[in-house]
């Protein structure tokens, strides 16, 4: 492995573990739901948050791949779209705190998953062509081993976190509680999204 394919992996791994992280503290089938169902009790509007994930992951990479094949690099499109999703974080966070009207907060809410989403679909197969170029195949499985573990790990200790947090007893009351689950998730998107601009990615020829 070369210094800078050392480098790249270190940054990949890192990148992993602090979106992972972040992705934990908003779960949409436990944090996403429980904070809509004190929103509303519409079954079709708590049920539409997981559907609203898988949709907005899968729909643009269909569309993106036509013209992302054409770019020399990638990982611009990954960074614009990484910051999308953290500002659309700190969207959610800054709704709590300042919307107080409960039809008004549950559409942004509901607008800001759908835009964080997005946002994922369009970078996701940037990211997977700047770890196509700057990982090698032989290392490639050790190099989703280790995101997925050390991200795991973290993830598992998210878990705890938002069982604290939103337990009847939490030192938070609602929905301060969300608040700070949300504002933590911005600031681990924010540094995951600056590890992974680090990689250097050759261009395409």
């Amino acid at each position: 492995m070369t210094s800078t394919e050392s480098r790249n992996f270190r940054l990949g791994v890192l990148n992993g573990t602090l979106f992972t992280f972040a992705e934990g503290l908003m779960d949409p089938t436990l944090v996403m739901v429980a904070f809509v169902s004190t929103l509303t009790a519409s079954p079709l509007l708590i049920g539409l948050i997981t559907p609203l994930y898988n949709a907005g992951w899968f729909l643009p990479q269909l569309y993106v791949s036509t013209f992302l094949q054409s770019w020399p690099l990638k990982k611009p499109l990954y960074g614009y779209m990484a910051l999308v999703r953290a500002l659309s974080w700190l969207g959610l966070a800054a709704s709590i705190a300042f919307v107080r009207q409960t039809e008004i907060l549950l559409a942004l809410f509901i607008g800001l998953i759908a835009v964080n989403e997005l946002a994922a679909g369009f970078s996701g197969l940037s990211f997977m062509s700047v770890v196509g170029k700057t990982i090698s195949p032989p290392l490639r499985s050790e190099f989703f081993a280790w995101r997925l573990t050390t991200g795991g790990a973290l993830a598992l200790g998210a878990g705890f976190l938002v069982r604290f947090l939103l337990a009847q007893d939490s030192p938070l009351p609602h929905p301060q509680n969300f608040l700070f689950l949300f504002g933590l998730a911005f600031v681990f998107a924010i540094f995951g999204l600056l590890t992974f601009l680090r990689m250097d990615e050759p261009p395409d020829t």
